[in-house]
């Protein structure tokens, strides 16, 4: 095996273990309220109101994979549709406010387990992690 194969292999390891100790008991926590996709996709509304052709391409889903998606988000009033004022042919999703509070209410449940789960590390580990984690998006930014 070479140096990139063990690379790939380690990096499957890591996201494997995140899968299983902190990506499934976040959706665990979403998921009394919101479905994995429906929570995605008010966290990608948050940072504005989008065509659904481009929301779907940020989702990396098909059109119509989200129309039933986001009908429900519209249907329980955490996201709205509305017309695009530079062209009133655009229709554009936007996160109303009941969503937001929501979306952030549910974050702070996660960062809440995460910051349990990590709270048992020695300090001196807790910032190794810290430098790990930047350094790491660092690499990887650098590699896309």
């Amino acid at each position: 095996m070479n140096k990139y194969e063990k690379i790939v292999e380690e990096f499957f390891l890591l996201l494997s273990y995140m899968r299983m100790n902190y990506f499934r008991p976040a959706e665990q926590i979403t998921r009394s309220k919101l479905s994995p996709g429906q929570f995605h996709t008010i966290s990608i509304l948050r940072k504005g109101p989008l065509p659904m052709k481009e929301l779907a391409c940020r989702m990396m889903i098909s059109k119509q994979q989200l129309t039933p998606l986001v009908s429900k988000l519209i249907d329980a009033g955490l996201v709205k549709r509305k017309t695009d004022e530079n062209d009133r042919r655009v229709v554009l999703i936007e996160v109303t406010e009941r969503g937001v509070q929501l979306h952030d209410e549910l974050k702070t449940d996660i960062k809440r387990a995460f910051i349990k789960k990590i709270s048992v590390l020695p300090e001196d580990q807790i910032d190794e992690l810290e430098i790990a984690l930047k350094k790491i998006q660092t690499i990887l930014k650098g590699a896309t």
